[in-house]
């Protein structure tokens, strides 16, 4: 996944761009992957940087949503 590594490498650098580009990291992979990738997105994303605490709420404050959603389709 090209965001993970932009993420990973500090091409994206900065707490609040790292997060924005996570949750666009998360977006697309779904597009790839729906919904059944979900949980391995998110743990791709969260590998890139552990200690990131922006990068971890905003990859799980989405998953958590999309979790949500997919929930009340079925």
């Amino acid at each position: 996944m090209e965001v993970a590594t932009a993420i990973r490498n500090p091409t994206v650098r900065g707490a609040p761009l790292i997060g924005i580009t996570a949750a666009f990291g998360l977006a697309l992979g779904l597009v790839a992957d729906a919904p059944d990738g979900l949980d391995s997105i998110v743990q791709v994303l969260l590998a890139t940087r552990p200690t990131a605490r922006h990068l971890k709420w905003t990859v799980e404050a989405a998953a958590a949503t999309v979790r949500a959603e997919i929930g009340k389709l079925g």
